[in-house]
């Protein structure tokens, strides 16, 4: 099991979004951000008129995103 979270950005020319998951905590990490990642993905895709299909452009940040991508 794995907690996901992701940040949206909007601009007038992209539309941007980065996810990111940690695994599920089985106790409490000994830091304060939650613990280690598990992955992080950055999706990226300009502004398209509504007759064209957008062009999405992925990249793995780090860690191994598997079948999430």
């Amino acid at each position: 099991m794995v907690t996901a979270m992701a940040v949206v950005t909007v601009s007038n020319t992209a539309f941007d979004t980065e996810f990111g998951c940690i695994r599920r905590a089985l106790e409490r990490a000994p830091t304060d951000d939650s613990g280690p990642l598990f992955y992080r993905v950055w999706h990226n895709t300009k502004l398209w008129r509504s007759d064209e299909t957008p062009p999405l452009e992925q990249q793995i940040v780090e860690g191994d995103p598997r079948f999430s991508i």
